[in-house]
This record gives C-alpha cells, sequence and structure tokens, in this order.
C-alpha cells in the first residue's frame, strides 16, 4: 500500500518501483553513486475536467495493459 493504493512491487538490485493501475507511485534507484527517489505526493482520481483544457481525438483508441 502506497497513498492509499494497492500497488504492485518491482524489486530488482538496482532498487524497486511502485505501479498503481500503470501509475507509478514510488521509486527508489540506487544507480552506482547516484540515489534517485521519486514518489507521489497527492494524487485525485473521478475528478471532472472541462472539455476546454482536455480533448481525446476521436481516432484514438484504449487497451487495458493485463495486470495494471
Amino acid at each position: 500500500m502506497f497513498q492509499g493504493k494497492q500497488c504492485t512491487v518491482f524489486k530488482g538490485d538496482m532498487g524497486k518501483v511502485l505501479i498503481w493501475k500503470g501509475i507509478m507511485m514510488k521509486m527508489e534507484m540506487n544507480l552506482g553513486t547516484v540515489v534517485s527517489h521519486q514518489e507521489v505526493v497527492s494524487i485525485k482520481t473521478n475528478v471532472p475536467v472541462d472539455g476546454k483544457y482536455f480533448r481525446i481525438p476521436s481516432n484514438m483508441t484504449f487497451n487495458e495493459i493485463p495486470g495494471f
């Protein structure tokens, strides 16, 4: 769980990534001498978006990625 969301965790020798519905929620990577850390601090879902700010092209299709 991260930020109240049930995430899929991918771990490897270099670090880990937490994914929720295809969105990277948290990432911790050790790249030699560089340590990279990113995480969601706030997320809102099902928020209405006025069409003047975002328009989906009419020829756009969506596919679900299994496991996300």
